[in-house]
């Protein structure tokens, strides 16, 4: 099966969770933005490093609350930033999930008491 091109606006903001309003909106900030417009239509289509800029935009501006200008001058100055801020975020996050998976597990065992005993 080929790899996936383009992505409508509909899916981009499902993938995002900003509406589509806010997707033609950070198209005018954000100069890394540009999704490509069909000729037949005014559709956009966006490709897989659009999507990637928009998740750096949505963590700068709806996770870390920066405001649009600010999130616009880290980026147009380099993501190396961002990314490295992304990716410790993702680890946290896994790091979180495996420690409530093991506390769902530990919740069922019994706890020793002082003595030792169950």
């Amino acid at each position: 099966m080929a790899e996936r091109i383009f992505w409508s606006i509909r899916e981009v903001s499902e993938l995002i969770g900003v509406p589509a309003s806010t997707l033609r909106y950070w198209e005018k900030v954000f100069e890394n933005i540009h999704p490509k417009k069909s000729t037949s239509s005014d559709n956009r289509r966006y490709t897989a490093a659009d999507i990637e800029e928009l998740r750096k935009v949505h963590f700068l501006v709806k996770e870390k609350g920066l405001p649009l200008a600010e999130a616009a001058r880290r980026l147009k100055s380099g993501n190396a930033d961002v990314d490295s801020q992304m990716e410790l975020k993702r680890r946290l996050l896994a790091v979180r999930e495996e420690l409530e998976t093991l506390r769902r597990e530990l919740d069922g065992c019994p706890v020793p008491d002082a003595d030792g005993q169950e």
